[in-house]
């Protein structure tokens, strides 16, 4: 009986380890998925993703299973009407694509219930050829038949519907053996990515956090004088910006020029022709001083009364470095908009007159401060192009009076920090570490 019994459990359990490693060690699966026109494409490992959530069922089950998230199985979502595959392939090319990202094809369990659940959650239909339309500002479903693509345009294209069409009918696809997708077919990440500008990068949650690693030749970025400080700081932000890179000018278009000189007196391209794009910012604290504010009343015999109240200012202890040009320096563009004034002795940087900015000059360097006997910390030089690092979760508990993010953000009260590096030798590496190291942090995005 006693053996019966052991060779029973030795039977389901090799049941369920073949049935494991069936189902989540496959190899990628990227055959008819990806056209040929494709540059960039981005590779879903879901079967590695829904591994993760297994593990961290299996080791937090309760987390699983309290009363909340029994209520939100109850809800519908798009996963009820869309068969899981092993991976998604999301592609695009700025040529023929124009930006927009398309999906690899995946099935739909019920297309008619999948259409009712769209328009339910205000998506707009449109039918064309043989094939139908939702969409809800950026993000579309294009539904034909049993297959769904995905699209999402990070701005409006007109040409959206005539791509969607092609991709419908396209019949030449990359192979596994192209040079675009060999790095993905051979990667065990969770997630990766490839252009074809030999870009390329991995994304896992491992060793409960999330981290990205690879290496990108396209960034704005310059060698430059790069410091570290070596204590304990919120936040800091080191690098050289290229400001010729079509990058840096494809996010400077998002910047208003209009309101920046209404806010500061200053041109953004007067600053950027004075700076050789070398930026060195450092956040160490933020204190709080009370303020006494004295204002006047009137009694209802028109005698002046003076009235006092407090109010909690949170002050940063902040240093910012700006390099100048070798033949123009920034200082001398802001004493000529009397952007730096001396007031009461003290020099100080005016355009920004929300905290008492003291300011130096070193060289060719500006230095702003908001300590004026500040004591210089410790740093170390590295070789990297970029360095930053943010403490979210000290700076979540005190923060800026004008940068105020919510106190509770279901996400960002996950995080302790992150940190990005990228190297000399385009080496980037992304960090990010949760509070809570004792779960996978693709649970707990799920599951918090």
């Amino acid at each position: 009986m006693v053996k019966k019994t052991g060779l029973f459990l030795v039977l389901i359990i090799g049941v369920l380890l073949t049935l494991y490693l069936w189902r989540y060690h496959q190899s990628n699966d990227l055959t008819n998925k990806v056209p040929k026109t494709a540059s960039q494409v981005i590779h879903i490992n879901v079967r590695q993703l829904e591994h993760h959530l297994l593990v961290d069922l299996v080791k937090n089950p309760v987390i699983y299973l309290n009363s909340d998230s029994v209520e939100k199985k109850d809800q519908s979502s798009y996963l009820d009407y869309i068969v899981l595959p092993k991976n998604v392939l999301l592609f695009t090319n700025n040529d023929q694509l124009n930006g927009v990202w398309f999906s690899s094809c995946l099935a739909v369990k019920n297309p008619r219930a999948f259409s009712t659940y769209l328009s339910n959650q205000k998506f707009t239909k449109t039918s064309h050829s043989d094939f139908d339309l939702y969409m809800n500002d950026k993000l579309v479903f294009a539904i034909k038949e049993e297959c769904l693509i995905i699209a999402y345009q990070f701005k409006l294209e007109n040409t959206l519907i005539n791509g969607i069409g092609a991709l419908f009918n396209e019949t030449k696809f990359l192979t596994e053996e192209s040079l675009l997708l060999q790095k993905i077919a051979n990667s065990k990440s969770d997630v990766s990515y490839v252009n074809t500008e030999k870009d390329f990068l991995t994304l896992n949650f491992k060793e409960n956090k999330l981290e990205v690693l690879g290496y990108i030749n396209n960034h704005p970025f310059l060698k430059g004088d790069n410091y570290l400080p070596t204590e304990p700081v919120i936040a800091y932000f080191n690098a050289k910006i290229d400001k010729k890179s079509p990058l840096f000018k494809a996010a400077l278009n998002h910047v208003d020029p209009i309101k920046f000189k209404e806010l500061t007196h200053l041109s953004i391209d007067s600053l950027l022709d004075n700076t050789n794009g070398e930026i060195n910012f450092k956040l160490i604290t933020i204190n709080h001083k009370i303020d006494t504010i004295v204002t006047y009343e009137y009694d209802d015999d028109f005698n002046k009364i003076e009235v006092k109240s407090t109010q909690n200012i949170a002050v940063p202890e902040l240093d910012l470095k700006i390099s100048s040009t070798k033949h123009q320096h920034l200082s001398a563009y802001l004493w000529q908009k009397k952007s730096i004034q001396i007031i009461d002795k003290d020099t100080l940087f005016t355009s920004f007159p929300l905290y008492k900015f003291y300011t130096q000059f070193n060289q060719n360097n500006l230095l702003i401060s908001t300590n004026k006997k500040k004591q210089a910390l410790t740093v170390y030089k590295t070789n990297q192009l970029l360095n930053a690092y943010v403490n979210v979760d000290q700076y979540l508990k005190n923060q800026f009076d004008f940068f105020k993010i919510p106190a509770h953000n279901e996400y960002l009260n996950l995080i302790e920090w992150g940190s990005i590096q990228l190297t000399d030798k385009n080496k980037i590496s992304l960090t990010i570490m949760p509070q809570n190291k004792n779960r996978n942090f693709f649970g707990q995005c799920v599951k918090h």
